[in-house]
């Protein structure tokens, strides 16, 4: 991963306005445990792209590992209204609403995730854990690269 890293920062100072790699940047970070970088490459890529959803989604992650929750739930909010089948953005959202004690949200957007993803028993079981007042979906939720 620290190669990842390095080959990016170099992409980097070639072309500082190269989305995918600020994009990829973000997704390095967040897996090497930098929520704070991972933030700061993820906005970058939404400043050079305000309508590419993965950017946004890549910010919420980014929000969601640095635990500022309300900034994660607005960043993944963005992703899921420029692409509506977002599922991971969702799911994300989902996490975050929850955390923040706003069950009703959580549980539409968990629904949300289910519909999109009616194959998926982890969707389903978050869906079920918000509607029945346990107090939070079944599985941690884990930022993923998925688009």
């Amino acid at each position: 991963m620290e190669e990842a890293h390095w080959a990016l920062q170099q992409a980097l100072q070639i072309d500082p306005s190269h989305l995918s790699s600020w994009l990829n940047m973000a997704e390095v970070e967040l897996r090497l445990g930098s929520a704070a970088e991972a933030v700061d490459a993820a906005a970058r890529a939404t400043q050079l792209a305000p309508g590419e959803a993965l950017g946004w989604y890549r910010l919420g992650a980014g929000y969601a590992a640095a635990g500022r929750a309300e900034e994660a739930v607005k960043a993944f909010r963005e992703a899921v209204r420029l692409r509506p089948d977002y599922a991971a953005a969702w799911s994300g959202m989902a996490v975050m609403l929850q955390s923040l004690g706003r069950t009703t949200e959580a549980g539409a957007a968990f629904e949300e995730v289910a519909h999109l993803q009616p194959a998926n028993p982890v969707a389903w079981r978050n869906l079920e854990s918000s509607t029945s007042g346990t107090g939070g979906p079944s599985r941690r939720w884990a930022p993923t690269a998925r688009r």
